[in-house]
């Protein structure tokens, strides 16, 4: 049954900067300034918000440390006592360590920098050399002399603590290292990467055999066993695969998890942890066989696992910002702190602009008025997080698709219409449409399937494969009576809107499909990618005009003017753009939130244009009535 509450937010700020509505810079073209910023705030809480990291300190099991997303900050807990301690790192700090006799700690970040901090959370020395492309991942070797970070294009950079390179390996992965960690005694590195291969070093950083195959996706995390004789490894694709030492395969894949694998850890006894966003913490032998039961007791994704260093305890951050602490064996002992804002895995403004939706990693949907958000409508249906929502050309309804395996109608002052419907597919949801007289609503799997539904939750027909990779994207036309999708595969297909396909897949896009968007005239489609990449489509499939570089990053979203002459794109830089049909760019970038943009709507006048934050909670609107005339 689905529930309902409001949510009271007692500790909202809400910024009225009232600037400019337009301002002409020293070229001559117009710049475009944010009208009103409000900032979408929980009541402070001691906790955090979206934890990264969780380590024990390497000296005391009663203390353990997390990183938060949000703020860069390090907490330092105590078990019996709370909160002990919580300083600021540089802005985009990724990852952290202890060294193993606790008197520094090693930070990797955004910047190309690895840095050294003293533990009261003062900077010690200078920072090591910059190189191009985020630090992910940093881990200190055993004797705390030795520094493992990934380096520049494929390559491992072990480093000496005063930022010289002790070694740096001629040997690269195909793609980028996402993990590091240590053999026990300090003799052993091992890597994983975007290549979907883990690779084992000497100290020296000369190669140990050949790359270890098996994963079909990205790695994301690794583990060397405490007794120094298994490398554990998991991530993008559900698995987790154990490894003797010398290379060759130990166990796996062990499956269970349902979604990417976050984090692992092993215990001294050699118990292995692994966190997913699937919501569960799993434990495993040495020989790669399950203990007890998934443990779930928490909706949300797990970010983060760690085990105390006598092994009597495990923490698990979830996304939601609640970490809890659990014994050994899995079983709870308390929950010790929460945090505030959700990370907003769904951010979608109505038609008219005037409310908007956010959905959080448990499934929650919570409605918005943009002119006076100090509330918001909650509800509960799902089980696992939003994957896409869309509201229908009224804005009285809005439907979703969740990695539940549901897809869902909802009333925005009712609550849910009818029945779950596509869960009889089994599959995770990735992309859902609504058409413009709200009779018919097209839904994605992650399988590459399109399916059919009426406005009662009816399936239309049998569900029909439209991509090799999950669909990602659907948009219709303003008729109804076409439809495309979008595919992880970088293919977009028309389909008319009884379900058959309309002409051959465009192919070559490169790179996955993020958004699809057509103009209101219906006689252009827009599709955004990962790769940044922004193109417009003839309604033949032809492409319009050559290809622009938008976003240094995902376009996250792509909305047309009312008038049909301007495109805006919100992407994962932080930057909100608008072109003209020729590819153009128009105005300058439109910069202010701190973080990805999840969404971006004009007014139905086309003079206002709102963004909304994925990550830093602010909804943004700007004027840009010189510029849609």
């Amino acid at each position: 049954m689905t529930i309902y509450h409001f949510l009271a937010v007692k500790s909202l700020k809400i910024f009225f900067l009232c600037l400019l509505s337009l301002s002409l810079n020293s070229e001559g073209t117009f710049a475009q300034e944010f009208v009103d910023e409000k900032v979408i705030e929980s009541p402070p809480q001691d906790g955090p918000q979206v934890p990264i990291k969780i380590m024990f300190h390497p000296t005391d099991q009663n203390i353990f440390a997390v990183l938060d997303d949000i703020g860069d900050i390090l907490s330092i807990w105590s078990r019996a006592d709370g909160l002990q301690n919580s300083f600021q790192f540089t802005k985009g700090t990724n990852t952290f360590a202890f060294s193993p006799s606790a008197d520094f700690i090693v930070t990797g970040g955004d910047d190309g920098t690895v840095r050294l901090w003293n533990m009261d959370g003062t900077p010690r020395g200078e920072p090591f050399p910059q190189q191009i492309g985020p630090v992910v991942t940093v881990a200190v070797s055993p004797q705390g002399t030795v520094i493992a970070s990934n380096g520049t294009a494929g390559s491992l950079r072990l480093w000496n603590l005063d930022g010289t390179l002790a070694a740096k390996p001629e040997q690269k992965h195909q793609g980028g290292i996402r993990a590091v960690a240590f053999s026990p005694d300090g003799t052993i590195v091992a890597s994983g990467a975007t290549d979907n291969t883990v690779r084992l070093w000497n100290a020296d950083g000369t190669p140990r055999g050949e790359p270890l195959r098996g994963h079909t996706e990205w790695i994301e995390v690794l583990a060397i066993s405490p007794q120094g004789d298994v490398v554990a490894s998991a991530g993008d694709d559900s698995t987790v695969r154990l490894w003797n030492i010398d290379g060759t395969p130990r166990a796996g894949p062990l499956e269970g998890h349902k979604a990417w694998v976050r984090s692992m850890a092993f215990s001294p006894n050699g118990t292995l942890a692994t966190a997913s966003e699937d919501g569960t913490v799993r434990l495993w032998t040495l020989d790669g066989e399950p203990k007890g039961e998934p443990i779930r007791d928490h909706n949300g994704s797990v970010g983060v696992v760690a085990f105390s260093p006598n092994g009597d305890m495990i923490t698990a951050g979830y996304y939601d910002g609640v970490v809890r602490l659990r014994d050994g064996d899995g079983r709870p002992r308390a929950e010790v702190l929460r945090g505030g804002v959700p990370w907003n895995r769904v951010l979608a403004f109505s038609p008219k602009g005037d409310v908007f939706a956010t959905s959080s990693d448990d499934g929650a949907i919570y409605l918005w008025n943009v002119d006076d958000p100090t509330s918001a409508k909650v509800i509960e249906g799902h089980s696992l997080w939003v994957q896409q929502l869309w509201f229908t050309s009224s804005g009285n309804r809005f439907v979703t698709a969740s990695h539940d395996g549901t897809a869902r109608l909802w009333s925005v002052e009712d609550g849910q219409i009818g029945t779950p419907f596509a869960a009889a597919l089994g599959k995770q949801l990735e992309a859902v449409a609504v058409s413009p007289d709200e009779a018919l609503f097209v839904v994605g799997d992650d399988d590459g399937f399109v399916l059919l539904s009426d406005a009662n939750g009816n399936v239309q027909g049998e569900p029909v494969q439209g991509h090799d990779a999950a669909v990602s994207a659907v948009a219709f036309t303003p008729s109804g009576d076409l439809f495309a999708t979008g595919g992880k595969d970088g293919t977009i297909q028309l389909w008319t809107a009884e379900g058959a396909p309309k002409g051959n897949p465009v192919t070559g896009l490169n790179s996955p499909v993020t958004t699809l968007t057509f103009s209101p005239k219906g006689d252009v489609l827009a599709s955004g990618s990962e790769d940044g990449v922004l193109r417009l489509w003839r309604m033949d499939s032809t492409p319009m005009l050559d290809v622009a570089q938008a976003h240094d990053g995902w376009i996250m979203k792509l909305a047309f003017s009312p008038g049909g002459n301007l495109l805006a794109s919100a992407g994962d830089d932080g930057v909100v753009r608008l072109w003209n049909l020729e590819g153009a760019a128009v105005g300058e970038p439109m910069r202010g939130h701190d973080a990805s943009v999840g969404a971006v709507a004009f007014s139905p006048d086309g003079k206002r244009l709102l963004s909304g934050g994925y990550y830093d909670g602010k909804v943004r609107v700007w004027n840009v009535s010189n510029l849609t005339q």
